[in-house]
């Protein structure tokens, strides 16, 4: 490696990761018996961090589970979510009181999409965090910290400081702070194949093993997968070339990152900046006007994810629907636009406040009950809400965790 390549290398990880194991109590039989069945189970079940490692490398088909309470998590299947979360440095006072105000909702916002993820999956999760600071890390990860043993387990945490190349800092405050940082990824993290990048305003309705499922349906030369805008593109408000009739919202993105680094006009990341340079002065929500311009011009590269992946206040308008709803129901609830802390569409809020509230470990079935109510407690016509108007929207959102429960 020349020292080049050295000086612009993204930083370390550091790894938390939950060890599994499993003890048998055996029959006392003959003293040379039961040492020798001791240490074939610590052998074959006990796994530290590097024995898990070594032996999912060398045999990546095998089946490990690990059992608490009689719960067993699918050790051989591994869901990977990047999660991408900064806080700038406060130049006043009242900057420190909007940063703190604006971190803290995404602490709750990570808490609550942590929950719905483990709660609806029997996967082993990672969560690949990019932050700024290594102790705003530390804050994602403690919101785990009274979960009950058995989901601690199935999650893992993994940190990378945010980087950017060093030609191109003036990215790090476009739109959003680090809200570009998801198009320098797959340079940043070699030894991933595949991840979805999540914001932290998401709930799951549906299993997130079904959302990574949809990778098994790329085709040869698919890389990435995203659910259409319904809303901006193909307005005045937006002045950039956008993929497909309503355009893509980068709020949920599947990527395979080892087909991007082989993306035309000379790779991901050089692609991207080729967009950036030409589009610069037209760019207005950074990362996602990028994207769309990028599918614009390849979009035999882009598998189509379905709207009820990535539903938004803005689905509740005629206009802007998303007709899958209305039999799937919602999959994935996207608060954006500070929906779940705004009293605007408090439809969505309630299915917010519904998980924040549930407690792991209890039966789903008392979590449908408490957001069905939920639900029935919003005023019909609310603070001019739309979702309150949009017909069946309480059936919508509760008809996948329905599914869960039966």
């Amino acid at each position: 490696m020349s020292r080049e390549q050295a000086s612009t290398m993204p930083p370390p990880v550091c790894l938390r990761k939950a060890q599994f194991g499993s003890r048998r109590i055996l029959p006392f039989l003959l003293l040379a018996q039961v040492t020798v069945v001791l240490v074939y189970i610590r052998s074959a079940f006990h796994f530290s961090n590097t024995d898990q490692e070594t032996n999912d490398a060398a045999n990546p088909s095998k089946t490990l589970l690990s059992t608490v309470n009689g719960w067993q998590a699918d050790n051989s299947r591994e869901i990977v979510f990047f999660l991408i979360i900064c806080e700038r440095t406060a130049a006043s006072n009242k900057d420190k009181e909007d940063i703190k105000t604006s971190i803290d909702r995404q602490l709750r916002q990570a808490a609550v999409l942590f929950k719905s993820a483990v709660a609806l999956s029997t996967s082993i999760i990672r969560f690949v965090v990019v932050s700024d600071t290594e102790k705003l890390y530390h804050e994602v990860v403690s919101t785990t910290a009274k979960w009950p043993a058995r989901y601690k387990d199935q999650i893992r945490f993994q940190w990378r400081e945010v980087w950017y190349p060093p030609d191109r800092q003036d990215m790090r405050t476009m739109f959003r702070l680090c809200a570009t940082e998801r198009l320098f990824l797959p340079d940043m993290f070699p030894e991933i194949d595949a991840a979805i990048y999540v914001d932290t305003d998401l709930v799951f309705l549906e299993s997130p093993d079904h959302l990574w499922d949809m990778f098994d349906k790329f085709d040869q030369v698919q890389l990435a997968a995203m659910a259409p805008c319904l809303y901006h593109y193909g307005t005045k408000l937006a002045k950039v070339p956008y993929y497909g009739k309503t355009g893509l919202n980068a709020g949920v993105m599947h990527m395979n990152l080892t087909r991007m680094k082989h993306f035309p006009d000379g790779g991901w990341i050089q692609a991207n900046m080729k967009v950036f340079n030409k589009y610069k002065k037209l760019i207005n929500l950074a990362d996602q006007d990028i994207l769309n311009i990028l599918f614009h011009k390849y979009p035999k590269l882009l598998y189509d994810v379905g709207c009820e992946w990535n539903f938004r206040k803005f689905q509740c308008m005629p206009e802007n629907s998303c007709p899958a709803v209305a039999t799937k129901g919602v999959s994935l609830l996207h608060g954006n636009a500070v929906s779940f802390f705004s009293d605007q569409e408090l439809k969505l809020k309630a299915v917010f406040d519904a998980w924040e509230e549930y407690e792991l470990g209890s039966p789903l079935s008392q979590l449908l009950v408490q957001l069905r109510q939920k639900l029935k407690n919003v005023p019909p016509q609310g603070l001019g809400t739309k979702c309150t108007r949009l017909p069946n929207i309480d059936a919508i959102l509760t008809r996948q965790l329905e599914k869960q429960i039966v």
